[in-house]
């Protein structure tokens, strides 16, 4: 029986589409915009951020520190402000807060860097949550096991009864290895999911 509700962010909750936000962030120059998302935000090195290690300013200039100043001053810029550019999933908000409300307990379990954080002010279920686990205070990211059970350990929840809810098959699969009872691998079909909650007793 589902009784613990557990959400990534990221395309979960909330939309991120990198060249998008760097179009949102320089409307007005399109081209620097598309080189900032193809050569730092969607650079391999992007989700250092994730474990805490270093800033995302730091990251930002590491990462353009062969490119012109003015380049590197505008990436540092798009690091330091991609929370005001995301967009929120309205209908898994919702579907957040009427579990809340149901009687679930729901947590959010992230790779996430400390800057991120900001974006979660913005969705309007803070109140609503009885727990999180953000990858950057932990110095640890999924799909590594050690931080679904660290959110188990923490809360003191029976893993059996567990429904992790993520964009990425690899962080499902790892959740379900970490003993969790169900999981979803969320791809923008609200529909999809909600079949599969009502499959599983939710809101029974």
């Amino acid at each position: 029986m589902i009784r613990n509700l557990i959400f990534d962010v990221g395309n979960v909750l909330t939309w991120w589409d990198p060249k998008k936000f760097c179009r949102t962030l320089f409307p007005n120059d399109p081209a620097l915009a598309e080189k900032i998302a193809e050569k730092a935000v969607l650079h391999p090195r992007w989700f250092e951020g994730d474990t805490g290690d270093t800033t995302m300013e730091a990251l930002a200039a590491s990462i353009t520190e062969k490119e012109e100043k003015a380049f590197i001053r505008s990436t540092i810029y798009a690091f330091t402000h991609f929370p005001e550019a995301l967009i929120i999933n309205e209908p898994m908000v919702a579907f957040l807060k009427e579990a809340k409300k149901k009687g679930y307990h729901v947590y959010l379990l992230s790779n996430y860097c400390e800057l991120f954080e900001r974006s979660i002010r913005h969705l309007g279920c803070l109140e609503d949550l009885d727990g999180y686990i953000y990858s950057h205070k932990e110095k640890i990211r999924k799909p590594d096991l050690g931080i679904y059970r660290l959110l188990l350990n923490r809360y003191h929840l029976n893993p059996k009864e567990c429904l992790f809810i993520d964009d990425k098959s690899a962080n499902v699969k790892a959740g379900l290895e970490a003993g969790y009872g169900y999981g979803f691998v969320y791809q923008g079909n609200d529909e999809e999911l909600f079949e599969y909650v009502k499959r599983n007793g939710l809101f029974g």
